[in-house]
């Protein structure tokens, strides 16, 4: 897992060009605005998908890790907390292989809630498991993008 400012995104170029792409693109959206919907990169390879969504109290959210992708998830505006344990210490709760989606459980106590600020990324591999759009106290919407980029 990996958290930053979108601002120091040069040093993870080296993961490589699907990357690369994607971080240049959420630079691209703070910018030059956020527009909801799907983005194809790199002919394909790599889908940028912007939403807006809203934040959850954590009784609401699930654990989840995915097996095919990573995550590269970025907030544009407004904020969310998101939790962090290693998939491999949880238990299978569900798999939903076309959606690439393993749902967990597990973490709840183990896992670090790390605040997500607009204009900062999370890259999440996958043994990385996450909890996304904890609310800070009052549930509120925020814009964000989330990169799938295969493994």
């Amino acid at each position: 897992m990996i958290i930053d400012s979108i601002r120091n995104r040069e040093k993870y170029y080296c993961l490589g060009e699907e990357y690369k792409a994607a971080l240049d693109f959420c630079a691209s959206v703070m910018q030059n605005g956020f527009e909801e919907g799907d983005f194809p990169l790199l002919d394909g390879r790599v889908v940028m998908k912007n939403r807006v969504l809203k934040t959850k109290p954590l009784e609401e959210c699930k654990w989840e890790c995915h097996r095919k992708f990573v995550d590269v998830h970025f907030v544009v505006s407004g904020h969310e907390k998101i939790g962090y344990a290693d998939a491999k210490n949880m238990e299978v709760l569900s798999e939903n292989e076309a959606k690439d989606m393993v749902y967990l459980a597990g973490g709840a106590d183990d896992g670090a809630h790390l605040p997500l600020e607009a204009g900062y990324f999370m890259i999440t591999f996958t043994d990385d498991a996450h909890l996304p759009a904890i609310s800070f106290g009052e549930c509120e919407s925020y814009e964000k993008v989330v990169a799938k980029i295969p493994v």
